[in-house]
């Protein structure tokens, strides 16, 4: 079986012959280079054997096989033959076997020197060099890429194809040597802006005259191949307003701050990207890389036309609306591959339905008067309480949201979106939802409109839902603006009529003490609710608002351990007990408390001290 020597090892299909094609740039490799063998493309353009394979000239190369083995047992040279399956490389898109050649191509070389960059040895070593200074998301993608950099070969810039942009250079019909000049380039730039760019491939002529080769006298023809579609993506950069301003010469380049793309591109875009830029511009186009997987279905199969299990997005968004599919988006860990499913869907709006619901109930709290002609509400003065002068679970909620705002920060900073969406849906939950919303509703239905405590838990109810809503923004997009626009937020301090002008949430620094002490105040309401919950399964206590709890507490936290349990009384006691209160339910705050009677016009009825006060006050 002949055999060509050249670099790296590639097989055509039932030829007989095994071919190593030059250009991989490993010296360990270049065997036929080394002994000086002549390096020999015995299949042309049509994929036919030349005269060079010496048997048979004309033929397909799947269309010889037949022919090549009757030719080996005329010589006695074939010991043995059968037919055997295999993998091998095909076509994506006609699904044909692919053949190997030998041909003339344009190189980038991966491992020459030159200005201006003399400081390295090659441009592999000057790649890895500025991959360095990247950050990678997330990191093991910085070792995935310095793996397909160190491993690479040349780049092979030059297509067979009869579209794309053209390469602009001049070959000799004789020798094959390639001629590319400043004028010349020029000339094709010319060409492309007066006519259009498909011109070069034309008979048009140039604007300037075509000597012979300088290497043999021989003619030259325009060249017909056209760059690598990965170097149009590649220099993508240079032609995005902000970062084409740069140059090297002015010693100022501008890099974008993040380039995304799937796991795939590590060998592509990101690498297209880079060999360009720092041939150009002697630097990364990027300052960061983010990696993301591959979109999966439910049962983690690939998605595919063929399979028929694709969601299209105008389905998501007929059925759930553009937020939801941006909100799937940011609730899935994109380091991973990613599934989509009608049930996931599902799993999301509800997350979706349960931050809308809170705010829609902070909406609701912080009005005073609903105006019907422009369906907007009245908001409560902003800044009229200051936050140390409100009720201690007021400054905990607030001390809470500190907390929270600043986690969110880093989440986005470090581009864990699903870290937000996550922490968002347990804030708004589990911290809000049911518990401080749920305790603050006494405060809000029951005091008086104009009062202290009622006031303050508006202004805290206000300074939760601006919050929230710029830290869902970049996600929601649609909806927090809706929200902010709809509940006028826009008023007094907040003068943008967009949330997505606003600023990024200032909040005061966390009260870390009180976080201390609420804290310990939760697990001495998580023994009270269990001892509760005893005493409710058999049957001696209804509902925990009518529970009498001695608790071994002390007198300082007992009415906000109170306030917490949401129970009739806590009284110091050495063990944890409950039994039924003795006091009567109200029935305007429905709390069980000592009643007295109303004055007029509510004389006939008996409520608490509190209500007493606001029903007199009206």
């Amino acid at each position: 079986v002949p055999v060509i020597l050249g670099d790296f090892v590639t097989i055509e299909q039932g030829t007989g012959f095994v071919h190593i094609a030059p250009g991989h740039g490993h010296d360990d490799y270049i065997v036929g280079l080394k002994y000086g063998l002549e390096v020999i493309a015995p299949v042309n353009d049509k994929g036919c054997f030349t005269s060079e394979a010496t048997v048979c000239e004309g033929e397909f190369v799947f269309d010889a096989n037949p022919n090549i083995i009757k030719i080996l047992k005329e010589k006695n040279a074939l010991h043995h033959t059968e037919e055997l399956e295999h993998s091998y490389p095909h076509c994506w898109r006609c699904n044909n076997p692919i053949i190997f050649r030998a041909t003339q191509q344009w190189f980038m070389s991966m491992d020459g020197g030159s200005e201006p960059h003399s400081e390295h040895d090659s441009m592999r070593k000057f790649a890895l060099a500025a991959s360095n200074e990247v950050e990678w998301i997330p990191n093991w993608g910085k070792d995935r890429f310095f793996g397909t950099l160190k491993d690479r070969p040349d780049w092979c810039l030059s297509r067979q194809r009869s579209w794309g942009v053209p390469i602009p250079a001049l070959v000799c019909t004789d020798c094959g040597e390639g001629h590319v000049t400043n004028e010349l380039l020029d000339c094709a730039i010319n060409l492309a802006r007066k006519r259009k760019l498909d011109e070069w491939f034309t008979d048009a002529p140039l604007d300037i005259k075509q000597e012979n080769c300088s290497h043999c006298g021989g003619e030259m023809r325009r060249e017909t191949d056209i760059l690598d579609v990965w170097f149009d993506s590649g220099v993508s950069w240079y032609a995005v307003d902000f970062v084409k301003g740069g140059s090297r010469t002015e010693g100022d380049p501008r890099i974008a701050d993040l380039y995304l793309e799937g796991s795939d591109q590590h060998r592509g875009w990101f690498q297209s990207s880079l060999w360009p830029s720092l041939a150009i511009r002697n630097t990364a186009p990027y300052k960061a890389v983010l990696t993301h997987g591959f979109m999966l279905d439910g049962d983690g199969r690939a998605m595919s036309k063929s399979k028929g299990n694709v969601i299209a997005p105008s389905e998501i968004m007929t059925k759930y609306g553009a937020d939801i599919i941006r909100l799937w988006v940011a609730s899935e860990n994109y380091r991973q591959d990613l599934k989509l499913s009608h049930d996931i869907l599902d799993q999301v709006a509800d997350s979706y339905r349960k931050m809308r619901n809170t705010w829609r109930f902070l909406v609701g709290a912080i009005q005073t008067k609903n105006t019907e002609e422009t369906s907007s509400y009245d908001l409560p003065l902003v800044s009229h309480i200051p936050v140390e002068d409100r009720p201690i679970l007021d400054q905990w909620i607030l001390s809470r949201l500190s907390q929270f705002v600043d986690r969110m920060k880093k989440a986005y900073d470090g581009y864990s979106f699903h870290e937000v969406y996550h922490t968002t849906v347990e804030f708004m939950t589990n911290d809000l939802s049911s518990f401080y919303l749920d305790i603050l509703k006494d405060r809000l239905y029951c005091d008086g409109v104009d009062s202290p405590s009622r006031r303050a838990a508006q202004e805290t109810c206000r300074d939760l839902l601006t919050a929230t809503l710029k830290v869902m923004a970049p996600i929601l997009c649609f909806s927090t603006d809706e929200i902010w626009t709809l509940a006028n937020v826009s008023k007094d301090e907040y003068e943008t009529k967009s949330i997505h002008l606003s600023d990024w949430p200032k909040l005061d620094e966390p009260n870390e003490a009180l976080l201390d002490r609420i804290d310990l105040l939760f697990k001495a309401r998580h023994e009270i609710l269990k001892a509760i919950e005893i005493q409710r399964a058999d049957g001696t206590v209804q509902r925990s608002q009518m529970a009498a709890v001695s608790h071994p507490i002390n007198e300082k936290d007992r009415q906000l351990l109170q306030d917490l349990c949401q129970v009739a009384e806590i009284v110091e006691g050495k063990e944890i007990s409950v039994t039924v209160t003795e006091k009567e339910k109200c029935p305007r705050c429905w709390t069980y408390q000592e009643l007295i009677s109303a004055s007029e016009p509510y004389s006939d009825q008996k409520v608490c001290s509190r209500c007493c006060d606001v029903l007199t006050s009206q």
